[in-house]
């Protein structure tokens, strides 16, 4: 199974973007909408540039896909109660029928320095594109995608791609020896 660094700081950065644009709509996201929006940016750019924009390792779960660091970090803030952390903090909403749901909001605004230009390219095409659906929408979405399917429990980067997506599948696997040493600078596309 291909591995990617995890870079925690593009990670942070790319959540606070999320949640920018979707303040700038006048809505909040959950914790589930940023999930799926961060599986959604990690496959495009896979598919587009030959790695994932956060590298984070995908869980399936009964909601669809969840970047396991960020969502462990999620909950982590959400802990600390409404202070939450210098990045975010947490609000939970009851929504009846369902319990309560935790919404993100930004405590500032992302650092796109830490980003490459094709990071922020695919982050708001995917904003654009899936960043006004519900929480439920998204799921929907997410529960069609192969990598989600096939999954037991973790997700394969490689079901990411078409499965006839030869070259980009060889330039992946041609690549994974470097990808562990190198760091965002590194990796910028």
């Amino acid at each position: 199974m291909w591995k990617f660094p995890y870079k925690p700081e593009i990670a942070i950065n790319a959540v606070l973007f999320l949640c920018q644009k979707a303040k700038e709509n006048g809505e909040v996201l959950s914790f589930m909408q940023i999930a799926k929006l961060l599986f959604f940016a990690d496959k495009r750019h896979l598919k587009k540039y030959g790695r994932p924009i956060i590298g984070d390792a995908y869980i399936k779960m009964d909601h669809g896909p969840n970047p396991s660091a960020v969502y462990d970090y999620l909950k982590d803030v959400r802990a600390r109660g409404e202070e939450g952390d210098e990045f975010i903090y947490v609000e939970s909403k009851a929504n009846p029928p369902h319990a309560a749901k935790p919404f993100v909001h930004p405590k500032k605004e992302a650092d796109c320095k830490v980003f490459s230009g094709s990071d922020l390219e695919i982050l708001v095409e995917v904003f654009d594109l899936y960043g006004r659906k519900s929480a439920a929408e998204l799921r929907r979405v997410s529960h069609q995608e192969r990598a989600w399917t096939d999954a037991d429990m973790e997700m394969a980067y490689e079901d990411f791609l078409d499965p006839d997506d030869e070259k980009m599948r060889n330039y992946i696997q041609e690549s994974q020896d470097d990808w562990a040493g190198m760091d965002s600078n590194s990796m910028a596309v």
